[in-house]
Parts: C-alpha cells; structure tokens; sequence
C-alpha cells in the first residue's frame, strides 16, 4: 500500500478552460494538466481557529511552463484565450480505485515565474491559486433587494412599482412595466385638491426601505401610472397587491385605490381604506358602497392588501384580503363588464391625520401569486428557518446547495443585504456551519451538531508520524481564547438580554464579556440563546488550536479523511496517560493539507464536540448535581463507599434502586454506584466499580461529585 510500495500518489489537476464556474458542471471538459506538476499541492478550508465564519478554500500549485502554455494573456498560449481568471480548475487525488475531488473551485491567480539556467535559457513555472465558491460570493457588495421587491417580479405581473425611491426624486420607478408612477398636482375629479406626495420617507416596515410617505396635514395626494400592456389583454381578472401602514391615530386619513384616469371623470371599482369606521369599502359603479370591517388595518403595523375583481357571469365580483385574510367580498346587483385596468392610482385624503407610508404596489391581469407566498415574502419571510433561509437565497442565486437535516432555528425578516451576510445571518442566528461544498454551498444545521455521529476515529495508540514531519502529536493548550462568562444577546429593533456565570468570573480571573445580534422573529428565545452561549464559553478543558493527521503514515485514515465536511466529528481515542485517558473528542471547523508523492499530512482546526452531546428521551444523561462533594473523610485510593454531601437548593440524591447502577464522576475518575442510602445530606454512595477511565486515587473532602453524563438541554 502506498507509500510503502514505493509508487507515488496519483493526484490530479485539470482546468475546464472556456468554462464558467457558474455553469453546471456536467458540461465542462477538462484538460489535464497533470503532468506539468512540480510541487506540493497545498490548500486550506473552513474556519480558522477563533474565526466565527469560514474562508474560501484556497488551493495552490506549481505547474511546467516551459512553453508559455499557462501563461495569462499570452496570445500563443496552446489555451488562448482561455487561460483566465475565473477558469473551473478541480485538484483530485485517487484512492480506494475512485477520485477524490480535494477542490472544485476558479482561479484566482496566475503568477508566471522565471528561472535562468546555466545553460543560457530559462525554465518557467506558473503558481496557480485555486478558491472555493465563497470567495465569488464574497467578492459582490451589491445587497439584495428588499424580499417583495425580489419576489414579485418573479410572478409575472403587468406591472410593478416598489415605491422605495429616494426622497429627491419625482416619479417612482416601475420595477416591471414601463411606466413611472407619477404625481398628481391639481383638483382631483372629486373636487379635492391635490398636493405633492413626499418620496422615499414613508417609513413602512423595520425591513424595508422606506417608500413614498402619503399626506399627513398636508392634504390630499395622488400618485398614479399608466398600466402597460393594458390594450393587448381582454381583462377578464385584475389583481392588485400593495403594502400599506397608518399610525394609529389615523384621523380623517383615507386610501382610495382607484383604476381610473386621473384627469377625467372617476373610474371604478374603487378601493377605499376608511380609519374612521376601521372598515374597507368597494365602490362599483354607482352601486351602494359595501364594507368590510377590520380594525386591525389601521393599528400602526405594516399589512398587505390584495384586491381581486373578476367577471363572474355577467356580474363582476371581488374579494378584499388583508395579511391573507379576508375581508371584504361582494358581486355587484346588476350585469356588469369588468373594464381594462389602464391606469392605476392611489390617492390618500389625511387632513388631521398620521402619515400614510405605502409601497409594492402590483397589478396582474391573469392568476396572481399564491397569496400566502406573496404575504410571506412581503414580511420578509419572517418565521423561516435558518436552513430554509439558506436553501431559498441559494436557489434565487443559482447556487448547488446541499442541506443537512436537524431542526433549525426560525429567523427574523430578511432585509436588504449582500448575500454572503444574509446567509452569514442565518448561520449566527442557528449555530449551524457553513460550508462549501464542490461549486457549491453546504448547510449543516444546528440541530444536525446535536449528539452527532462520530465521522473519523482515530486510535492514538497505534498512531504513526513520517520521518521528517516531526513529532508532535497532541499540542494541548489551556488558554482563555474561547473563555467567555457573560454573553448578552439582541435582535435588530428589539431588545437585549444579558446571563453571566459570576461563580466562574471568580474562579477564573474576571469578566470575560461578549455579544451576538441575532435576526430572530422576537425577543421570547433571546435568553436561551445567550445561555447556550455562556454554557459554551465556560466548559473547562484543555483545547487544541490544532492537530496533526499524518495520512502517508496512516492510510488506513485516507478514507474516512476523503469522507469529511467542515463540521464533521473526529473521535482520537486511547491518548498518552500523561495528557489523560478520556478520548479527544472535536468538531473539524477547519483543516490545512498537503499533498505530495510521497506524503500527505493534514492540520485539523477543531473545537470541542462533547458539549453538543445532549439529553434525549430515554437517554444516558441524568439530572446534574450542582454542589455535591466528597463529605469529612475523603474518599481513599480502595474504599469503595464515601460520604456524599448535597447542597439544601439541589436536595439530597435519590435513593430508589431502579436508579441504579448510576455512573458518576468523583473529581477526575468513572466510578459506578451501586446504591445511595440516608434521606438526608450527607449521605452514603457504594460503590461497586471505581477506575473505569483509568484513573483511580485518593480523592479529598470537598471534591466534587456529579453524574458522568449530565443531561443539557438543547437550545
């Protein structure tokens, strides 16, 4: 088996030169470029130790270049034109009769290099950098827009405007449909005189961008828009959406949603959204008003109002829906022919009243969007889980992404932001890992860490090092880098909440202080968030900022390691008695490898994977028993019973003997319980098995006494 047969790893580079990364991969055909090798290849993945996001993976080689093939721009280059930024390039390594794919990524850099030789002539290299797709995603600043201005020009409407306009200009932009919505200045044809709307200052939701701001004291304002299109279709159904919020004194303030040409006489139907009786009203062509109370519409809270009119028969109905739900319906008394929707106005009447913000304003002449999916996405998808929230912005994106099971956390409304935060967000908010994934993205959600299956086992004892790579092994360090006893949480718009540990401030140097804004959809889950937090920041153990995997020396490691994603577990069982006999048990957050013919050594950046165990139904964990201690005597190397003592707000230990046996900790060592007896503290433990982690000594009055596997509640 390699290395020991002698033979070299067979590795592989190849770029898919005059492809786009952003393509599928089923279509691309490499070129093989493995033979100009002559280095290691190197690379890197996932975080880094005390990063709280992961970096692009980032590979790297030296390749031939004698005959300029690879050099960028070079127009004899056997590659011309196509040896480029961005080209697909994949580093793979064979083994177990099957490629391994180490990176699928682009190229970032191509830096040609020369060496004179003695002969007179020159040798060239190029050192190529290969990334993973992150660093593409990382690379746009643009934010996306806000999720009602994404989402509705998906649904096919006839036309859009989102309002969210900057607050100089004069007309709001259509999203879809080529018309600006424009103000109306003058005599209204119902006698009311019209002023000016005021752009870009109608605050409307947390969010969103602010939209146009209707009226306030200022009167009556109008703004209005030709429908595109509207002579090409036979309108048998027009729908119309908007979003709208009033302060909750509303006053005199009303909205009148008005198909109709503003500078003629009054079209219908008409739309009015009415304060003072809290109703909604539909007017129909000189029919009796008909009403539809719902007082909740003008509580200060942003809604989303969709109106639906269509022909039914020879008579035309309609049914108004507030937040999905309905609240107005109607069909006119007499025949009735739906007209073409050729314009669209909104006109607010707010002569006493609080200002009116309104925005997304949409019209579709066909079936519009489900209506729960557009109320949905007019609340910024709030309630959506964080691995929901990943899949569906990876999918706007046309971003591959896989996504692991496990509950998730439900998140706060998405608002405008670059892709990498908003996914970013989602991840702070679950705790779950972020990764790469081929061209692609993983997810690995929180609930997906908890009691999670064990990736890799190594076995120290039998562990072997490469000559010339060194002999170190386990570099445990006792820091206070991940230390942290006070964690105070917020949400965006709404409040914080601060848990510290003070028993442990006292015993370990002070205040170790630190913070998370977390996109949640309210402040009920706030404290929980920051006592899992805490609950992570005070385990005491010994960590490692990284460790060796020396896979040339341990093959039989190859491939379980070929198998592994950032947020696998690696258990290295069996270490030295010096550094203890409990195994090593982490998370692989990062790794850094190398890989050459002859060796292949790897550095894993881990952090610690047991606090993630937690209690489950019918599980090993019992209850813990804070305070509990060795009682006056001690416990000596061979007794095999101890006082037990017990602190008055935990209670004494429970003595039934379906309990037991009962596997406990006594300061560093496994010992089994047979029994408990006395109803009051102390107590006397029996037991009937004491070293079973290899450990066993004399143990003090005073030390401490807990269940080996202490139940913790998920998050």
């Amino acid at each position: 088996m390699w290395p020991d047969d002698g033979s070299s790893l067979p590795v592989e580079v190849a770029a898919a030169f005059g492809s786009d990364v952003s393509t599928n991969p089923v279509g691309w055909v490499w070129t093989d470029l493995s033979a100009r090798i002559r280095s290691e290849i190197t690379g890197r993945g996932g975080r880094s130790s005390g990063a709280r996001n992961a970096s692009p993976a980032s590979y790297m080689v030296e390749l031939d270049n004698d005959d300029g093939a690879l050099t960028p721009l070079h127009p004899m280059s056997t590659y011309w034109p196509y040896v480029r930024l961005g080209t697909p390039v994949r580093f793979r390594v064979f083994w177990g009769g099957v490629w391994h794919t180490r990176i699928l990524g682009s190229a970032d850099a191509w830096e040609p290099t020369l060496r004179p030789l003695t002969d007179g002539t020159t040798a060239s290299r190029v050192r190529l950098t290969v990334s993973g797709p992150l660093r593409r995603i990382e690379g746009g600043s643009d934010p996306r827009p806000s999720t009602p201005r994404r989402y509705i020009p998906t649904t096919n409407p006839v036309a859009y405007w989102p309002l969210e306009d900057g607050q100089l200009v004069s007309e709001g932009a259509a999203a879809v449909g080529g018309y600006a919505m424009r103000p109306f200045i003058g005599t209204h044809p119902s006698g009311s005189l019209i002023t000016f709307s005021r752009w870009g200052r109608g605050d409307l939701a947390p969010w969103l961008p602010e939209v146009v701001s209707r009226a306030g004291n200022a009167g009556s304002t109008a703004i209005w828009a030709p429908v595109e299109g509207a002579a090409l279709y036979t309108s048998t159904r027009w729908v119309v959406d908007f979003m709208y919020r009033s302060g909750t004194d509303a006053g005199s303030n009303t909205v009148d949603v008005n198909p109709s040409y503003l500078g003629g006489s009054l079209g219908w139907p008409q739309l009015y959204l009415d304060p003072i009786v809290r109703d909604v009203l539909v007017a129909m062509n000189g029919e009796p008003e008909v009403g539809g109370p719902v007082d909740t519409l003008f509580d200060g809270q942003p809604h989303h109002v969709r109106w639906d009119v269509y022909q039914n028969g020879a008579k035309v109905s309609w049914n108004v829906y507030v937040d999905a739900v309905q609240v107005n319906a109607g069909t006119t008394s007499g025949n009735l022919t739906l007209p073409i929707m050729q314009t669209i106005s909104l006109v607010a009447d707010a002569q006493q009243g609080a200002d009116i913000a309104q925005g997304h304003l949409a019209v579709w002449a066909q079936t519009p969007p489900p209506l729960q999916d557009a109320v949905y996405a007019a609340f910024g998808y709030s309630g959506e889980t964080a691995a929901a929230r990943v899949a569906r912005l990876c999918g706007e994106a046309g971003i591959p992404v896989t996504v692991g099971s496990g509950d998730s956390e439900p998140l706060g409304p998405q608002r405008p932001d670059t892709l990498i935060e908003l996914l970013r967000e989602a991840e702070a908010a679950d705790m779950g890992v972020l990764y790469e994934d081929g061209v692609g993205l993983g997810y690995r959600p929180r609930g997906g860490r908890y009691n999670a299956a064990v990736d890799l086992t190594v076995d120290l004892a039998t562990y072997c090092t490469s000559a010339g790579t060194g002999s170190e092994v386990l570099v445990p360090v006792y820091d206070d880098q991940s230390l942290r006893n006070r964690w105070t949480v917020s949400r965006p718009d709404g409040r914080s909440v601060t848990v510290e540990d003070t028993a442990h401030q006292a015993r370990s140097g002070g205040i170790r202080p630190d913070s998370a804004e977390l996109n949640l959809p309210n402040d009920t889950r706030l404290a929980d968030h920051a006592s899992w937090r805490l609950y992570l920041g005070t385990v005491d153990a010994i960590r490692e900022a990284s460790f060796p995997l020396d896979l040339a020396a341990n093959p039989t490691l190859i491939a379980g390691w070929l198998a592994l994603v950032a947020g696998a577990r690696i258990v290295r069982q069996n270490p030295p008695a010096v550094f203890g006999p409990s195994p090593l048990d982490t998370f692989m957050d990062g790794w850094s490898e190398r890989i050459g013919p002859r060796s292949w050594t790897v550095q894993v950046t881990p952090s610690p994977a047991g606090p993630w165990d937690v209690a489950t139904a019918d599980g090993d964990q019992r209850a813990p028993a804070d305070g509990s201690t060795v009682g006056t005597g001690g416990l000596s190397s061979s007794a095999m019973s101890f006082p037990l003592t017990s602190t008055a707000a935990n209670g004494v230990w429970g003595t039934d003997p379906a309990d037991f046996p009962l596997t406990v900790r006594v300061g560093g060592e496994q010992m089994t319980l047979s029994g408990i007896s006395g109803t009051s503290s102390p107590q006397t433990a029996t037991v009937s098995a004491r070293g079973l982690n290899n450990i066993q000594r004399a143990w003090p009055a005073g030390t401490e006494v807990d269940v080996w596997a202490p139940a913790i509640s998920a998050l």
